[in-house]
């Protein structure tokens, strides 16, 4: 309830596409917590109709559930650059490849760990002799040292030159320390909301060119 709110508050500062994404995971969410919390063999309905599962309106509304999650995914595989407040509310894999399409902008290869045992990363970017392993961390709460410490073991095992961490929220004081002495690159929500605007002005440059003044 505290995002809906949050999300009700800064609706109306968000551009078109940003209101419709928002839209899409308040109904995904809403629906999803129906499904999941209804008795296993039947659904209620306002006038307490019981609805079976396998009846079409029950899969109709399993099927709405999960074309609207998809949403999200869509937008950042378009290249769609979210707002902050999308990208709190997102699912962790899809804030994965959000982060992975943004290090690719900056010139990084960029390889996803997913399909295998990550060992506490996400991510192995490449540039130049530089080899990061990455971590990504989408969450509420202040990210701690834990996240810090899998990210280095992580860095050691896949021979990287780097560690990283990236997250939507901020980092505890003992992780920043324990990222001082290893030397693990923090990337907290005020760097991510600069990476996003800095996507978003490429955006625009690519799309309409550059404003300057023009010779007569």
């Amino acid at each position: 309830m505290n995002i809906m709110r949050e999300i009700e508050s800064n609706i109306f500062k968000w551009n078109t596409m940003s209101r419709i994404r928002t839209v899409a995971i308040l109904c995904s969410s809403f629906f999803a917590g129906i499904l999941c919390a209804l008795p296993q063999g039947e659904m209620a309905s306002q006038d307490s109709a019981k609805i079976p599962r396998g009846s079409p309106r029950g899969a109709s509304l399993g099927i709405t559930t999960c074309a609207l999650a998809e949403t999200v995914t869509n937008a950042v595989s378009s290249n769609i650059v979210p707002d902050m407040a999308t990208v709190d509310v997102m699912p962790g894999l899809t804030f994965e490849k959000l982060v992975g399409s943004l290090l690719k902008q900056q010139g990084y290869e960029v390889g996803n760990m997913r399909a295998s045992s990550d060992y506490g990363v996400d991510i192995i970017i490449n540039k130049d002799k530089e080899r990061i392993a990455v971590q990504v961390k989408r969450s509420k709460n202040k990210i701690a040292r834990k996240a810090i410490s899998d990210a280095v073991a992580g860095m050691k095992y896949y021979n990287c030159t780097k560690a990283m961490v990236v997250t939507n929220s901020e980092f505890t004081e003992d992780a920043r320390e324990f990222a001082r002495g290893t030397e693990c690159i923090l990337i907290d929500r005020t760097i991510l909301q600069q990476w996003l605007d800095s996507s978003k002005h490429a955006q625009s440059v690519a799309a309409f060119g550059t404003i300057g003044p023009t010779n007569n």
